[in-house]
């Protein structure tokens, strides 16, 4: 009786194991962001592909393509530049041999879309151990707090845009969720700003006194 109840909680417990999914995120390296006013700072987009695993983990596959969104307040910040965006090198290109696709027109989103070259088809399989879609730099224009949410970009209304490197598209994968960040935009605290100034003033006398022995 004991060894049946035994055997019973073991399988049970293999069926529950099977039972657990692991789902794929892509999230911000970040949870949260502080940048002080009038700077700029890097946010970057991760694909983790099994949470139940700690860190993040690549797809086995490999990637084929991507195209990322993340939307934020345009009265608390805006994309530094239109240089303000990285791809990895497997995924800075249209796929035919042209730059990638950026969507950088609307305030309040940042969009980016990259594939692996058709002709090389080096499959992206992340950077250190790490996959990571795109890059983008966004300057905090006023202070306060926004959220920064987090999609897959379709700059086309059909066909799917994260396709792994075996060619299956994962946009509508089980389990496929979507974490968002958030960007304070901050003032230098007073001491900082008194520090600063103190540090401006040193130089600007230094260049005083250097101006008054060239004159003499």
């Amino acid at each position: 009786m004991i060894k049946h109840i035994a055997w019973g909680v073991v399988l049970g417990g293999l069926m529950l194991a099977g039972s657990v999914r692991a789902d794929m995120i892509i999230h911000f390296d970040q949870d949260v962001y502080n940048v002080l006013l009038g700077d700029s700072v890097w946010v970057e987009i991760v694909l983790d592909a099994n949470d139940l695993i700690p860190g993040d983990q690549v797809l086995p596959e490999g990637l084929f393509s991507s195209a990322i969104e993340i939307g934020f307040n345009p009265q608390i910040a805006v994309l530094a530049s239109n240089n303000g965006v990285e791809l990895p090198n497997a995924l800075n290109s249209n796929g035919i041999g042209g730059s990638p696709v950026f969507g950088l027109e609307d305030s309040g989103y940042a969009r980016a879309s990259g594939l692996v070259d058709f002709v090389q088809l080096n499959v992206y399989h992340g950077q250190n151990g790490r996959m990571w879609l795109v890059r983008f730099q966004l300057t905090g224009l006023e202070v306060g707090q926004t959220q920064l949410d987090l999609g897959l970009w379709k700059p086309l209304s059909n066909g799917s845009v994260l396709v792994n490197g075996i060619g299956q598209p994962l946009d509508d994968a089980p389990g496929l969720s979507f974490a968002p960040a958030t960007l304070n935009v901050v003032v230098p605290e007073p001491s900082s700003v008194a520090l600063l100034g103190l540090i401006c003033g040193i130089r600007l006398s230094r260049r005083v006194r250097l101006r008054g022995q060239n004159v003499s």
